[in-house]
């Protein structure tokens, strides 16, 4: 996410075992920047950009 606004710049579809494991994976595919973690209708994290 990206903007003052928020607005989507990418986005990854996959399945994990857990919601965990799915918030493990996204942590490293962010590179620093904002972002949400869905597991279908539910918010599992939101992270600020780094710095």
């Amino acid at each position: 996410m990206q903007g003052p606004k928020r607005h989507i710049t990418y986005s990854h579809e996959f399945e994990a075992e857990s919601d965990e494991r799915a918030i493990r994976i996204a942590e490293g595919w962010r590179e620093g920047r904002g972002a949400e973690l869905w597991g279908g209708s539910r918010k599992l994290k939101s992270w600020d950009a780094d710095g």
